[in-house]
């Protein structure tokens, strides 16, 4: 059984993942990501481009303590756990969009 996108985000090392087997998993993250409002598909997409919460508040024009209410919210809609689960999903915005 291949293990959910959200098991290879909470325990991902990215350096032993093959970017061609992540293909695989296009169809369900397309699944999670549809599942997020605008406003948190473009804080993923700025978390993606390495954009710090306040780099992210500044560009959407909303205060950092927004920035970080939405990252919370993109963490329980996505049963993601630690920041660098988040990081990774961002990532994947890079590699499928």
């Amino acid at each position: 059984m291949k293990p959910t996108l959200n098991h290879l985000a909470n325990n991902a090392d990215l350096t032993q993942l093959d970017v061609l087997k992540l293909a695989q998993y296009k169809k369900e993250f397309t699944e999670q990501f549809a599942k997020l409002t605008e406003q948190e598909q473009n804080i993923v997409r700025l978390i993606a481009n390495e954009k710090t919460n306040k780099e992210i508040a500044l560009k959407l024009t909303i205060a950092e303590k927004t920035v970080d209410n939405h990252r919370t919210h993109i963490h329980k809609k996505l049963d993601l756990h630690g920041r660098d689960s988040l990081v990774f999903f961002a990532a994947l915005v890079k590699i499928f969009e």
